[in-house]
């Protein structure tokens, strides 16, 4: 475990990653920073992980 602090310009990606796996469905919230890719699952967020990259992904500045 680490923490890091990113600015806007460091993240690549900001996704929710579905996966199944022994017939389990598995959401994961994940930031990619290029040399570092953060995974959060539901219960790190507290909230459903499409729901929170959705989140995430509205405050992102736009790039011209």
């Amino acid at each position: 475990l680490c923490r890091a602090r990113l600015s806007w310009a460091e993240i690549e990606d900001i996704r929710a990653e579905t996966r199944f796996r022994y017939g389990v469905r598995s959401t994961t919230l994940e930031v990619d920073a290029g040399r570092l890719l953060a995974v959060f699952s539901r219960r790190a967020l507290g909230t459903d992980p499409v729901a929170a990259a959705d989140l995430v992904s509205a405050f992102r500045p736009v790039t011209r």
